[in-house]
């Protein structure tokens, strides 16, 4: 079995933080490769039956939000929202919001200090994507007259799993309102509301679930 001291994890944390702070896009990579440094020695100590489902839990939410974030990161990169001044640091601390949420959960449901550093090691190495709009703003595309319109055609996409999922909502919902705040036709406009209406609608239909089923508990 693999031993890694907490303090060393610690150290290496706080190490891949202050380089996902910095505006140079060049220490970025360096940052993601200290936070991959946790994940080889975490599966030969994690896997305790005691917190094997809250570990299957965290590993799930934190795979699906940081993909879905990526292709929020890809699309505002190359359409332009991450050229105009605050969006990037707007959208690195909203996705910082689910890493913290998930360190809250893993301090509270791990089995030993095993279980521990493996959550930890995966909430990191989501935090350092979470981080990665401020190393990508410097270098983003400007926004051009199409930019409203291929965030709104995402948006309507991403509007078709909300159907089965409803959580997706809340994304789909946010970029039709980016889309919506950068758009300029009347076309463009009607995609987007396309996408965060219903968006919308189906995420409170859940979230009314969700409410009524914990207040009957």
């Amino acid at each position: 079995m693999i031993q890694l001291p907490l303090c060393r994890i610690l150290t290496y944390t706080c190490f891949c933080f202050f380089l996902s702070s910095m505006r140079n896009v060049a220490v970025f990579p360096a940052c993601i490769a200290v936070s991959l440094f946790l994940l080889p020695v975490a599966p030969a100590m994690a896997f305790n039956p005691a917190g094997g489902q809250a570990s299957a839990i965290i590993l799930m939410s934190l795979g699906s939000f940081t993909l879905l974030n990526l292709i929020f990161q890809l699309l505002f990169y190359f359409t332009g929202p991450y050229s105009q001044s605050g969006v990037a640091r707007i959208h690195a601390g909203l996705g910082m919001l689910f890493p913290l949420a998930a360190l809250m959960f893993a301090l509270k449901e791990h089995a030993g200090s095993a279980d521990l550093i493996f959550k930890l090691g995966a909430i990191f190495i989501a935090a350092a994507f979470a981080l990665l709009p401020l190393a990508l703003q410097h270098s983003a595309r400007p926004l051009s007259s199409h930019s409203a319109l291929y965030l709104a055609l995402a948006a309507v996409c991403l509007t078709l799993p909300t159907l089965y999922l409803a959580p997706f909502g809340l994304f789909s919902a946010s970029l039709a309102a980016v889309a919506l705040r950068y758009a300029k036709t009347l076309a463009t406009r009607l995609w987007a509301l396309l996408a965060l209406i219903p968006s919308v609608t189906l995420l409170l239909y859940w979230l009314i679930q969700i409410s009524g089923k914990l207040m009957a508990q």
